[in-house]
């Protein structure tokens, strides 16, 4: 598989770019390679965790745990 460009897996998913650069800043996703310009591409295992992440989301999980009674 080649690799495919954030608009591109934007589009495959149905979901913003700007969920994509969250998903990352928050370390759920990683873009395989940022070329020039900080254009993001995907490989296919960033595709397969995106799937994931999507699929987790519609079963209402959260993205982020908070921290457990200490």
């Amino acid at each position: 598989m080649e690799l495919q460009t954030i608009s591109e897996v934007s589009r495959l998913f149905g979901v913003s770019t700007r969920t994509l650069r969250y998903y990352e800043q928050i370390g759920l996703l990683a873009p395989t390679r940022r070329e020039d310009f900080s254009y993001r591409s995907y490989d296919e295992g960033a595709v397969l965790r995106l799937r994931q992440i999507i699929i987790l989301r519609k079963l209402r999980i959260p993205l982020r745990q908070s921290p457990g009674p200490r």
